[in-house]
């Protein structure tokens, strides 16, 4: 998971880094349950994380934004 440069802080701190960027980020491993799990805890990060793999994950991530999307246009 990518993490931005303003949120990298706190996710030293509780996450294990696997990579620290030169502009501040960093990418960090996370265990999950489910995707949906993981999907809340991207989303609520309002653009500060991105998953990177595995893709599987990363769909899961896109469909619920969109689904997110889609509820708030009706």
């Amino acid at each position: 998971i990518w993490i931005s440069p303003e949120r990298a802080r706190w996710a030293r701190e509780d996450r294990r880094v696997v990579q620290e960027l030169s502009d501040g980020a960093v990418i960090v491993e996370r265990s999950f349950a489910s995707h949906d799990w993981l999907s809340r805890e991207i989303l609520k990060e309002a653009g500060d994380a991105v998953v990177l793999e595995p893709e599987e994950a990363r769909q899961a991530v896109l469909e619920a934004a969109e689904a997110m999307a889609g509820a708030v246009k009706g």
